[in-house]
Order: C-alpha cells, then structure tokens, then sequence
C-alpha cells in the first residue's frame, strides 16, 4: 500500500527526448529561438556570445555549467531561482561530480543529457516524469533543453540549459 498522495507519482522516472520544436513552455521556446539566432550559420554559439541582458526572460530557469576535466564533469556556474528551489541541495559553484553522493539520480539524469549533447554537438530537449525513486527532487514534471556552446564547431566549453519544472506542492 503506497502513502497517501504517492499513488499519484509512478514508481520509476521517465525520461523522454523530444524534437527542439515540441517544446511547451514559452521561455522555453524563446531561449530555443535566441540560440538559434546567435548560432547563425555556425553549429553553436559561443558562450561569450550569450547576453543575460537577452535572457532575463527566462533566469530563473537557466543553468550555465562549464565543461571542465575534457567533458568528465560540469561546473554549474549559474543556477537561477526555479532550478534552486526545484533540487533539495545547494547547485550553484558545484560540480555535478560532488552531487552525485547527495543526489545520485540528478547527477544520472544531468550526465545522461550532458554526453547526449557533448557526442551530437546538438541540443537536447527532454521532457522528465518524476518517479518515487528519486525522493531527492521538489518537483513532479520537467521540460527541460539544453543547447552546446563552444569557441569553435568542434569544441563545447559550455552548457546552456533552461528548464521549467513542475514544483511538488508545500
């Protein structure tokens, strides 16, 4: 017998990638179109490209990791306000690497979609179904995208990732 108000959520997290054009939520669409603007002809944008004057529309919503140790790990340089309140422990100025003993299935999920990106040079865009197995999260759904940014179009020295999360009520 499951708790009451468990039987809402399934027992394992879903993730599912979706098509950069199936995405929901408005912020999410404009970050997707400002991407595609400052990438221009080229396969990504620089990081120095990236203006937060140009995304103050979506900071609460924006995480922007450095690559670090040749794409072994993420430095999350900035996590806005959402994002903080959607994890049960500090992100900002943390690897993904010293999550993973506190939130193993975050760190998972983070690198699943890091190594998506990192191999494919491409953004991902996936929409995530919380499980009870991951107890570690404040949330029930998120849309979630994350674009490659990089000096040239065949290194990625950052991630830009923007995600709408669905907060768990209380």
């Amino acid at each position: 017998m499951s708790s009451p108000g468990t039987d809402i959520f399934p027992d394992y997290t879903s993730v599912e990638i979706v098509s950069l054009d199936a995405l929901r939520d408005p912020a999410l669409q404009r970050a997707r179109d400002y991407w595609r603007m400052l990438r221009g002809t080229r396969r990504h944008p620089a990081r120095a490209d990236i203006s937060a004057r140009d995304l103050a529309f979506a900071m609460k919503h924006i995480v922007l990791a450095k690559v670090v140790d040749g794409g072994a790990d993420l430095l999350l340089s900035i996590v806005g306000d959402e994002v903080s309140r959607a994890y049960c422990a500090p992100m900002n100025g943390r690897r993904i690497s010293d999550i993973a003993d506190e939130m193993p299935k975050v760190a998972e999920k983070w690198r699943f979609i890091h190594r998506m990106v990192a191999a494919s040079r491409e953004p991902v865009a996936v929409n995530v179904s919380v499980g009870l197995d991951q107890p570690e999260v404040n949330y029930t759904h998120l849309e979630v995208v994350c674009f490659p940014l990089g000096p040239d179009d065949s290194t990625i020295d950052h991630l830009l990732v923007f995600g709408k999360h669905m907060l768990r009520a209380g």
